[in-house]
């Protein structure tokens, strides 16, 4: 059984994908990523490579005159990776970097690009660092959903706000429908070459109103099984052609969602550092931060050092949704990667300390059951035989 540090990009990089020039316009790049459903495209003029363009970019842009707009003027630069790095090494660099792909070149010419399908196909064979874990060890727990009837118009903010890659679309009664995607922004917006800019922004205001059920997307993955193995997941999504698995309960009411990019990010956390890793964001204030490390740095050292092997990396993300007069309401989502899994906590109120206090108070609760039941699942794999470290 392999690790990820014993697969490398030489094994499963693509050397055969679709690229567009720097004079190729606006429209022909949105209609390459919807029919290869990718959600960056390599930019290469003569052999020579000159960067990426992510959906995102196209997103911006698409509500301007598509005939003015050229692949150059959205160009950004992916991380370079070589063959010989392993998984680890590049699901890092993905994840650090924000990109959807990274670039193996030779010189200014592309070799080939390795993007988050593509990092996640070996998991449809066990690999070690997976071979034990679960959907439900990895999938996020708290999701939001569309209601059939809620317009689209919703499901592109909460999307963008949230930085979320899908957003499952449910019955009146909760029940699955479909779900809108991330890409499902960039293929319903339709300039054409011959669009004038006010025809396209006009466009964009009436697909807007339309309802959520008259543009989702049917091509489900769905499992009622939150115990189903990663490889097994990977493969379901690999056969449906989705980059995700949608938990549902016996009503069929979604309740969990675990995306490629949710894999990439345990992947990355395997990179061998010193210490735990502390990506807090959403806070300005100096003297809030310094506090916020402090608490992080207690517990820590406290319970959780007695819970956890190998804490990798913790990621706090604060945000103010509210005021009342001069006060503020926060939000806080913390995700703490390590042996036991992805383990997410969110809480809110209005003083940030005490909200903080209440993460950690949470975080201890989960990490002890996370560990009690990985423990009784351990026991009960030595005791059928097939339990490997």
């Amino acid at each position: 059984m392999k690790s990820l540090k014993e697969i490398t990009v030489d094994e499963i990089i693509d050397s055969e994908y679709v690229s567009v020039s720097s004079d190729d316009k606006l429209s022909k790049l949105k209609k390459i990523m919807e029919d290869h459903n990718i959600k960056e495209v390599p930019v290469v003029d003569d052999n020579s490579f000159k960067g990426v363009i992510p959906y995102t970019e196209i997103n911006k842009n698409i509500h301007k005159d598509p005939t003015k707009i050229k692949a150059k003027s959205l160009v950004e630069t992916p991380p370079e990776i070589e063959g010989h790095e392993n998984l680890v090494d590049v699901a890092e660099r993905l994840v650090n970097s924000g990109n959807f792909s990274a670039a193996h070149l030779e010189g200014d010419r592309l070799l080939g690009v390795v993007n988050e399908k593509i990092m996640v196909s070996p998991l449809r064979n066990s690999v070690k660092e997976f071979h034990n874990l679960h959907v439900k060890d990895l999938m996020a727990k708290e999701i939001i959903v569309l209601k059939e009837d809620e317009k689209f118009a919703k499901a592109r903010k909460i999307i963008e706000d949230k930085n979320l890659n899908i957003v499952p679309v449910v019955s009146k009664k909760g029940r699955i429908m479909g779900k809108i995607t991330s890409l499902d922004l960039l293929k319903t917006m339709g300039p054409r070459e011959q669009m004038r800019y006010g025809d396209a922004k006009g466009q964009k205001d009436s697909i807007s109103e339309i309802p959520a059920r008259e543009i989702m997307d049917t091509n489900l993955a769905l499992v009622k099984d939150d115990k189903l193995s990663i490889c097994k997941a990977v493969k379901k999504m690999r056969k449906l052609g989705t980059d995700e698995v949608i938990v549902i309960d016996e009503e069929e009411v979604p309740y969990g969602i675990l995306t490629q990019k949710d894999l990439v990010e345990y992947m990355s956390t395997f990179k061998e550092s010193e210490e735990l890793i502390v990506n807090l964001v959403g806070i300005d204030n100096d003297g809030q931060k310094r506090m916020i490390y402090e608490k992080v740095e207690a517990a820590v050292q406290g319970k959780i050092s007695r819970l956890l092997n190998r804490p990798r990396e913790l990621k706090i993300h604060v945000k103010t949704f509210q005021t009342e007069g001069r006060r503020e309401k926060y939000s806080i989502n913390l995700k703490l990667y390590s042996e036991l899994g992805t383990t997410i906590i969110k809480k809110e109120g209005w003083e940030l300390l005490d909200v903080m206090d209440q993460v950690i108070d949470s975080l201890k609760e989960k990490l002890t059951s996370q560990k009690e039941k990985r423990r009784d699942r351990i026991r009960d794999l030595w005791k059928k035989g097939k339990y490997n470290k």
